[in-house]
Order: structure tokens, then C-alpha cells, then sequence
């Protein structure tokens, strides 16, 4: 019997005291256990959750957090932007193309062609033991996956991101989004170059 198909939600605020249901399968970021509360955490301080529903149990989930909140980060307060912070299927969840239809769900989540999205990839996050992927493979997944949601490799000097070859900066420049917060996050991507690229 084929599982139920997931559903795309759109989770801006959650109610307390009643937490979601949650695969009990996370733990590449986050733990099963920890995930409501981490949860909770994002849309109180303003950020959404885009999750993937099946038979009323959490799956999968992407973050989109505000720059404002990446305090004492080289990211903190960059004007029109948002990061997305993480992206997770649950283990018996994944190879149904719930990573992708998370992506699909951002244009619900916030006016993106007038924003600016982040994502860093840090090997660390990467369940590649039970993927049965090698590193390289995985980080290609990702980009791949990324890719087709308007996402683009950006050179960066950040340490948190250089500290491993396999990490990544990917950006969403919208199509409307100010110049000046374009310039802005170029220039916080690579502070010490006056003229960054495209990779």
C-alpha cells in the first residue's frame, strides 16, 4: 500500500501548547524531539515554516528566517533578505520529491521576486550515511535541487562557510529585489573583494 502523499503548508505561527506531529525520523539538523520547539522558535520570531503534511505527521520542513535574526553573524540585517535556513525530509520520507515541493512552496511563503534568499550548505547538516551517497554526491543533490528553485552557487570569504570545501553559499536574487540590497549582500559575501562572481 503506497504511503499518503504529502501536502504543502505554509506555517507563519503555530499554536502554543499544541505543538506539531513529527515524524519520529529527523536528525540530520535536528533531532525529532527538539524539531517542534525549534519550530515554534522561527515563526515567534518571524520567520516561516514551509512543511510537508502526511496523515497529519510533519515529514519534511524548509525555514526561511530574516537576515534580522542572524544576529552577530556577517549576514545580520541585510536589507530585503532571508535565509533559508534549513531543509530537512524525514528519513522514511525521502525519495518522493518532498525537498522539491518544499521549494516550490516559497513563492507562497513571501513575495520572493522582490526579496533576496540565502541558503549555506554545510556538510555537517548532511545525512550522507543513510543516503548512501558520498559527500560530493550529496552537495550536487542539493545544487540540483536549488538550482531549479532559482538558487545560484555565489563565491563567498565567510569563514563559517570556507571552513569546509564541501559548504556552499547559494543565493535567489528576485527579479525585483533593490539593487542596493543586491550591492548589500554582495558585499557581505565577499568582504574582502570589491568585484564579486558568480561561480
Amino acid at each position: 500500500m503506497d504511503a499518503a502523499p504529502a501536502r504543502i503548508e505554509i506555517w507563519r505561527e503555530l499554536t502554543p501548547g499544541e505543538p506539531p506531529r513529527v515524524a519520529g525520523d529527523f536528525g540530520a539538523i535536528v533531532r525529532s524531539e527538539r524539531l517542534p520547539a525549534v519550530l515554534e522558535t522561527i515563526v515567534g520570531a518571524g520567520g516561516v515554516v514551509i512543511a510537508a503534511v502526511a496523515e497529519d505527521e510533519l515529514r519534511g520542513y524548509a525555514t526561511l528566517v530574516p537576515a534580522s535574526l542572524l544576529t552577530r553573524e556577517r549576514w545580520e540585517n541585510l536589507p530585503d533578505a532571508f535565509e533559508l535556513g534549513s531543509i530537512e525530509v524525514a528519513r522514511s520520507s525521502r525519495g518522493r520529491g518532498l525537498g522539491t515541493g518544499l521549494l516550490d512552496g516559497l513563492r507562497a511563503t513571501l513575495p520572493i521576486e522582490q526579496l533576496l534568499l540565502f541558503a549555506r550548505g554545510f556538510v555537517g547538516h548532511w545525512d550522507t550515511s543513510r543516503a548512501a551517497l558520498s559527500p560530493l554526491a550529496y552537495r550536487r543533490m542539493l545544487l540540483r535541487m536549488l538550482g531549479r528553485a532559482g538558487f545560484q552557487r555565489w563565491e563567498t570569504d565567510d569563514p563559517e562557510v570556507n571552513d569546509e570545501p564541501m559548504n556552499f553559499l547559494a543565493v535567489r536574487v528576485g527579479s525585483q529585489a533593490p539593487s542596493a540590497s543586491v550591492l548589500a549582500l554582495a558585499e557581505r559575501a565577499t568582504t574582502n573583494r570589491s568585484d564579486p562572481r558568480w561561480w
